[in-house]
């Protein structure tokens, strides 16, 4: 358990002390040391009983030692030199990030619930404003300000505050007006006190000019209400008009108008019209950066609205291409258009000059200025893409765009810019612009290109159709011939730039471009015809020079051929596979074994198994530990199971491939056993009478798989992702070979009323465990918090797999209308996915009261794609099936004759089914080769009667009285800061065998269902057993949460037990995640009080 600051802060004010005495000359630097302790404090809440209990707390312990620890500092504030008094400000200008983030909410350590006795730190600081050194008395100015918690209502420091702002040192103002600054942030009377003071500095004839602008800067730094921001709006406005203010004080005060008006609704479009009045004027260069800057201020903020005004754009239009303006200001207007129409897309439907604004950016977009012209397409896009949207939304617009030209303007000006970037890049001989530069740049465009796509496919179309054109121009202009290369050295570096180039442009350009399609279920037949192209310019010129390069080019054409998520069923894949044999052949031959073994990952990844197999059969003996060992191993055997069902589907095609692997191995080895188990196979494809026999010796390879990972010897949480994804596969195999012996039993005969019977009782029970087996890939989704949106996906697919098997294994249950929760459940799955209704295919629909309400989309909470037609048209598949099956039922007049007519054509399509579902393809999802211990939480216990966790215990016939603590482990520090709650069930347990938390995963889900309850209805929720307690907390900085609760064991007879436990956490986004528990099980006894007691 990571003890919290509080429990440190002895030991931190001792080291203080020791650090300020005994390091004479080194002050500073402990004081800097010590700077981070202190601000992680500040952010932690006040310890609460449970806490003091956990780390045995004294009451009043926390606020002691942080009055010594602050009381240290100010007096090594008033004794040291100015560089300690630096140094010492420092740190609290730190914390008064803290303070102006929370504002008057703020509860850190200089607040005066956590500092009852402020009044004897501010005294002690009045002791240096007595002394003639001006520089101390700023800095102490200064720490007043960061003390505004503390100062803001005392009376002496506003005094001394309001003095310093009528010195005749410079210092001491503009520390004054810093002062000032923080304390208006809790005090309006303060603030009504020093604007006239503020007025009068900026008026001055005798005060310098640069205290005149701090002054003025001051302004827009006051934090304070509506109404007190627009008096002084209106004062500092009338100073602007009126008072003969020098450039720079004018300059700020515009400024600070901006910042000022931002904090009253009624202010804003009046500032706007007040900036457009100046920039009207014939103002210099430096005048309108200011005027941009306000309005690039407002953008900031999402105040862009009050900007999308015609008069706006008729201001900014004339900068764009103005000669007599720099760049930067060119580029700032741009920036702000570009911020309006992203952020209020249907601010510009009224504008009439929309097309002279068109026209003027397009002349933008063909400045030499590269900068320009890739900030002028963002917007031509932004421009476009809305004009899409409300024609799509039927949105009446006053503006039009031109009419002819703009997506071939679009796509034509990218392409160039891509064309112009290769180039430069091919004829550099210096690699790091290939690597950086160019790599920048496809990023900018690739955006433009991206929003292109998603609101018009066919702009994809065109603008793959140009950018092939313009690689192919690039090859005849290098000369490049396939199978030639010049030998020349600079022939080979721009050979290697161009193989270079082409990939990035496939990573950044092509694939994002077919995943958009593909999210949007959107298919253009042309588009992968043009794709097919580029990857054969890849293969056919691509003098690759590195291994790098190469295993780029394999990842890239293994993600486009799985974009489309077909089901297995072509010759693509043998393509692919001896693609990445060869690739292995080759990097074994360079002993290049970590590019070996990302081979052997993107071939899992995509599902080339053979050349996975291949690849993790290579790296075995060159693993030099045992635990790199059994990791290849476990995914060798993985791809060996996986191959035995691609050569169940595909025995020619796999056979080959069978036998150029056992060339690898041994060249010399006979081929005989594999030409006879093609034999098997292909007899087994008619009869399917061997079938369970083949998947059996896939689902040996799988446990094997799993017995060596395992026996991996890791912590707790190692390896835990990996082993219950393959635990999950193995159940899944395990239930098809006994879905398997039923249907080939009696697949072939009308089943009798007796075996009728039998049936449908193990293929209920089977069934269920189908149902179970997607359950818990959906609990596994939301049991790894960190898991990335592609292995979502994948899981959730698999999880819509095993919920279809379910759904048609539990065909007899719809002769009695009883089958509803599978219906539900495939039904949750499949109704909206990504746009696509299946509502009124499914048949049955009206069994479910309220079905709209029911369905959810699984683009939200499951990840499916509309685009998996694969796994869509399997589904439409069975439902249809058994649709079918029961409307032909009802025609038969014999109950006997019906059953025995129904069950016969619905083993025959079961076999269809299974046979169709075994052919979809199975990914292993990226998060699978993340081998960090997984994201969990422990739960620490202390009981009232002792401090001792080891000895948790209570007398018969109480209660048992638990003081807790949960701790995120494992979890990123981005991750765990958006951590807001903590949930937490407990339950008794009375077995006492020790066990983990993924060994008993039914467990956890029935509580995970449990805890849910108790979320939803709180003490109302009502369970078989009365001990059972929830608790809830709130997660601080270090991801822990402290609580008490009790636990009703009062009817418990003497003896051991243990308390099991499940716990959850709700992000900033209201999404719940399951914790793991790393500490599943606690153990606690139940004793019988003593006699003299």
């Amino acid at each position: 358990m990571e003890r919290i600051p509080a429990a440190c802060a002895m030991n931190w004010s001792i080291d203080l002390e020791k650090g300020l005495r005994i390091k004479r000359g080194h002050q500073e630097e402990v004081i800097e040391q010590f700077s981070p302790r202190l601000l992680s404090w500040s952010r932690e809440p006040c310890v609460s009983l449970s806490a003091s209990k956990m780390y045995d707390l004294i009451p009043g312990e926390e606020r002691t030692f942080s009055n010594t620890i602050l009381t240290r500092l100010v007096d090594a504030f008033i004794s040291g030199n100015n560089g300690i008094r630096s140094s010492i400000l420092k740190v609290f200008m730190l914390e008064l990030r803290h303070i102006r983030r929370k504002g008057k909410r703020y509860k850190g350590i200089l607040s005066k619930e956590r500092l009852p006795n402020y009044l004897q730190l501010l005294k002690r600081l009045w002791v240096v404003f007595d002394t003639d050194d001006v520089k101390a008395r700023a800095l102490s100015l200064r720490l007043l300000g960061c003390w505004a918690p503390l100062t803001h209502d005392n009376a002496d420091g506003q005094y001394i505050i309001i003095s310093g702002l009528r010195s005749q040192n410079f210092l001491e103002v503009k520390a004054s007006l810093f002062a000032c600054g923080c304390l208006s942030l809790f005090s309006e009377d303060f603030v009504h006190a020093i604007v006239s003071i503020l007025i009068d500095i900026t008026r001055s004839m005798h005060i310098p000019s640069n205290l005149k602008s701090q002054a003025a800067r001051t302004f827009g730094n006051i934090q304070c209400s509506s109404l007190l921001a627009s008096k002084a709006y209106k004062i500092c406005k009338r100073l602007v008009l009126e008072a003969p203010l020098d450039d720079g004080t004018r300059l700020e005060s515009l400024f600070s108008l901006t910042k000022l008006a931002m904090k009253s609704v009624i202010l804003i479009s009046e500032q706007v019209e007040f900036l457009l009045t100046v920039m009207a004027e014939e103002c210099s260069a430096v005048t309108k950066s200011v005027v941009l800057k306000c309005f690039r201020l407002l953008c900031f903020w999402k105040l862009c609205h009050v900007l999308a005004k015609e008069n706006v754009l008729s201001r900014l239009m004339p900068i764009i291409n103005d000669q007599n303006l720099s760049l930067v200001l060119q580029c700032e207007a741009l920036k702000i258009l570009h911020q309006i129409f992203r952020d209020h897309p249907e601010s510009w439907l009224d504008l009439p000059d929309l097309q002279s604004l068109v026209i003027c950016i397009k002349d933008a977009a063909q400045s030499s200025w590269i900068s320009k012209r890739y900030l002028s397409l963002g917007l031509l896009t932004d421009i476009y893409c809305n004009d899409k949207r409300a024609e799509k939304g039927n949105c009446s617009k006053t503006g039009k765009l031109p009419e002819a030209g703009a997506l071939d303007f679009l796509t034509t000006e990218i392409c160039l810019l891509i064309g112009d970037d290769i180039s430069s890049a091919v004829n550099k001989q210096d690699g790091d612009l290939i690597g950086n530069d160019f790599k920048e740049k496809c990023i900018t465009l690739s955006t433009c290109v991206l929003r292109l796509v998603q609101m018009c496919p066919e702009s994809g179309l065109s603008f793959l159709s140009r950018l092939r054109g313009t690689i192919e121009d690039k090859i005849s202009q290098l000369k490049l011939k396939p199978g030639h290369l010049d030998p020349s050295l600079e022939a080979q570096e721009s050979a290697q730039n161009f193989s270079e180039v082409i990939i990035s442009c496939l990573r950044y350009f092509v694939v994002p471009s077919l995943n958009v399609l593909k999210h949007n279920n959107q298919t253009v037949p042309e588009m992968c015809t043009i794709v097919n192209l580029l990857l054969n310019v890849l293969q056919n010129f691509g003098y690759f020079g590195s291994d790098v390069l190469e295993l780029e080019s394999f990842h890239l054409i293994l993600r486009y051929n799985n974009v489309d998520g077909m089901i297995i069923s072509d010759n693509r894949w043998i393509g692919l596979e001896r693609f990445g044999l060869q690739l292995a052949r080759k990097m074994t031959s360079r002993k290049n074994y970590w590019i070996l073994y990302k081979i052997g990952k993107y071939s899992c990844m995509d599902g080339a198994w053979f050349a996975a197999t291949n690849a993790f059969k290579h790296l075995i003996p060159k693993a030099k530990s045992d635990s790199c060992r059994s990791w290849l191993k476990a995914l060798m055997l993985l791809g060996g199971s996986e191959s035995e069902i691609r050569l169940l589907l595909f025995p020619d095609l796999s056979t080959g491939l069978v036998n150029e692997l056992c060339s690898d191995v041994d060249i010399e080895r006979p081929i005989k056993d594999t030409e006879e188990r093609k034999r098997i196979y292909e007899c087994c494809s008619v009869l399917r009478q061997e079938e369970s026999e083949k998947l059996s010796r896939a689902h040996k390879r799988i446990c094997s798989s799993l017995e060596v990972l395992s026996a991996l010897k890791t912590q707790i949480g190692g390896f835990w992702f990996q082993t219950w994804l393959l635990s999950l596969r193995k159940k899944g195999l395990e239930t098809v070979i006994d879905l398997l012996h039923l249907l080939l039993k009696y697949g072939s005969i009308s089943p009798s009323a007796d075996e009728i019977n039998f049936l449908s009782t193990n293929l209920l029970q089977i069934s269920r465990r189908f149902n179970q087996i997607s359950r818990e890939y959906d609990f596994m989704i939301i049991s790894f918090m960190e898991m990335d949106v592609q292995s979502s996906e994948l899981i959730s697919r698999l999880a819509l797999y095993y919920s279809l098997l379910g759904y048609f294994s539990g065909f007899s249950l719809y002769f009695e209308d009883s089958g509803l929760f599978l219906l539900e459940d495939l039904s949750r799955r499949l109704c909206e996915v990504d746009g696509l209704d299946l509502r009124g295919q499914l048949p049955f629909s009206d069994w479910i009261r309220g079905f709209p309400s029911m369905s959810r989309s699984l683009n939200k909470s499951f990840g499916v794609c509309g685009s998996d037609q694969g796994t869509l048209s399997i589904c439409r598949f069975a439902t249809d099936s058994i649709h079918c099956l029961l409307k032909e039922a009802k025609h038969v007049k014999s109950k006997e004759e019906q059953l025995g007519y129904v069950y016969q054509n619905y083993l025959h399509s079961f076999i269809a089914v299974l046979l169709k579902w075994m052919s979809l393809p199975f990914n292993v999802p990226p998060y699978f080769f993340r081998l960090r211990d997984c994201a969990g939480a422990e739960l620490f216990v202390i009981g009232e009667k002792t401090a001792n966790p080891n000895e948790l215990y209570t007398f018969v016939g109480n209660q048992l009285s638990l003081h807790l603590c949960i701790q995120l482990k494992n979890i990123s520090s981005i991750r765990q800061g958006r951590i807001g709650e903590l949930h937490c069930i407990l339950a008794v347990d009375s077995s006492e065998s020790a066990s983990s938390w993924l060994e008993e995963i039914d467990k956890s889900m029935n509580m995970h269902e449990q805890l849910l309850m108790f979320m939803k209805q709180g003490t109302n929720a009502k369970f078989d057993s009365a001990a059972v307690t929830y608790v809830r907390m709130e997660a601080n900085s270090l991801g822990q949460g402290f609580s008490s609760c009790l636990l009703d064991v009062s009817s418990f007879p003497e003896g051991f037990y243990r308390i099991i436990w499940h716990g959850c956490c709700m992000d900033d986004d209201d999404q719940l995640w399951t914790l793991p528990s790393l500490n599943y099980a606690i153990p606690f006894s139940v004793v019988k009080r003593p006699l003299d007691s």
